[in-house]
């Protein structure tokens, strides 16, 4: 252990390329692989040496190098290693970027899709490879590291990190279905990089869309609900209890930038759903608030502009009452909704997620989902997987997405064309302009 630890944190210098290989090659070692495999030329690694030969699953015993080349055993680095940076600060990265890559189905070829068990499992294995190396970097009087594995866990996984004092707990996952792999005959080979935030940009059309959206929209009015799924009143948040099958799920667009521009509501769009169908769906662009203005990187995100909120959105208020009145009753389902759509609500309105109403169908996702535990699994990410032919960043083909992912992790998957004829049909005739007054009552 001593040797081991002290090639993980010994600075890199000059000689960066054999201390990154003499680490690795150690932990290889420790982790069931054969160290003698591990290359690295220039700064592309060959890692199907720090693969263990072998993972044993409920008894059976199974060799992993049938995954390769199937999933890559290749990673570059995009930069040579900080002079003076311990070595087990690239290795920490290279675990991280390998496990997510590995999660993701739509990174992986759909030939591994029948040993999908194996492939989680070697993921499995090497975030605990990763948290035996946060491990060795602890002063000793410092609390274990604790790590959340989904999924299968191997034997040699459980032994590993049994024997350095990592501490785990577990959760199953869904298995993810066919569509959600990637037609390419292998997995992309890792990068190895500093993580650089990138800038949203609205989708191809998505602009166009907005705008004829916003054209087509008739001015709907609903019976006022005794039962508003906001309120002025300030609760601890109390999640929805159950699984409901008749409940409405929404999602806002919204602008958020600093003190002069305000945080405030773009767009909001839901659907209602009763038997896992929609029945009903709402949308509304609303205008912008007095002595604010529309964030850039918002309208870059969106496509949703000032002149079209000008000229076709309605009062905040009106809006608010809407989609208050929409929602009726009805048990209320959104995604990540802490950090964004509560805070708008919030801060816009002064307004507060009823107790007992809301269920966030990202905390579903993430306790067990398809490619759980990362807050970083967006909606859009949802969307590919799902299958849905839809665009991302309108307010209510987001709530169509998180419909469909709802249903996947109910375990009553829709097919993809069935959400959308269903949605298509039921938006045309409920919220486009027509020569007959919808009023609805709920």
């Amino acid at each position: 252990m001593d040797e081991l630890k002290e090639a993980l944190q010994a600075p890199f210098n000059d000689e960066w390329a054999e201390q990154l290989l003499t680490a690795l090659q150690e932990l290889a070692q420790i982790g069931g692989g054969r160290p003698e495999q591990l290359a690295l030329v220039d700064l592309t690694l060959d890692l199907r040496g720090l693969w263990p030969a072998a993972l044993t699953l409920n008894g059976n015993t199974m060799p992993t190098a049938k995954l390769w080349p199937a999933i890559t055993a290749t990673a570059t680095l995009e930069a040579l290693p900080v002079t003076g940076k311990a070595v087990d600060w690239v290795i920490r990265k290279l675990f991280r970027t390998y496990v997510t890559a590995m999660r993701d189905p739509a990174n992986l070829p759909r030939s591994v899709q029948p040993q999908w068990a194996l492939v989680h499992a070697m993921s499995n294995h090497f975030q605990a490879l990763g948290a035996v190396v946060h491990q060795l970097h602890l002063d000793d009087d410092q609390d274990p590291v604790k790590i959340h594995l989904f999924g299968p866990i191997a034997e040699e996984s459980i032994a590993l990190m049994t024997q350095y004092g990592v501490q785990w707990t577990h959760a199953e996952m869904l298995t993810p279905w066919a569509q959600a792999f990637s037609p390419l005959r292998h997995m992309e080979d890792l990068s190895i990089a500093k993580a650089k935030p990138r800038r949203g940009v609205a989708e191809a059309g998505l602009q166009r869309d907005v705008l004829n959206r916003a054209k087509a929209l008739k001015t709907r009015h609903f019976a006022k609900t005794p039962s508003p799924a906001f309120t002025p009143q300030r609760p601890i948040l109390q999640p929805f209890g159950g699984r409901p099958d008749a409940y409405t799920v929404f999602d806002l667009e919204f602008s958020s930038g600093n003190k002069q521009e305000g945080q405030f509501a773009t767009e909001i769009g839901a659907i209602k759903v009763r038997n896992a169908r929609i029945v009903d769906t709402f949308d509304c662009f609303v205008q912008i608030p007095h002595g604010m203005r529309l964030n850039s990187r918002s309208q870059s995100l969106t496509g949703i502009h000032t002149g079209l909120l000008t000229r076709y959105g309605r009062p905040a208020s009106t809006a608010l009452a809407e989609f208050q009145n929409f929602i009726g009753k009805d048990p209320l389902l959104g995604f990540a909704v802490k950090g964004g759509d509560l805070l708008v609500m919030q801060r816009q309105f002064g307004l507060y997620a009823t107790p007992g109403r809301l269920l966030d169908v990202a905390e579903i996702a993430k306790a067990g989902g398809p490619m759980p535990g990362g807050p970083d699994v967006g909606l859009a990410k949802y969307r590919n997987y799902l299958g849905l032919d839809i665009l991302a960043h309108g307010a209510v083909y987001d709530a169509v997405t998180t419909y469909a992912l709802y249903a996947y992790l109910q375990g009553s998957p829709l097919l993809p064309e069935v959400v959308m004829a269903q949605f298509n049909q039921v938006f045309e005739q409920t919220s486009f302009k027509s020569p007959k007054k919808n009023v609805r009552r709920y």
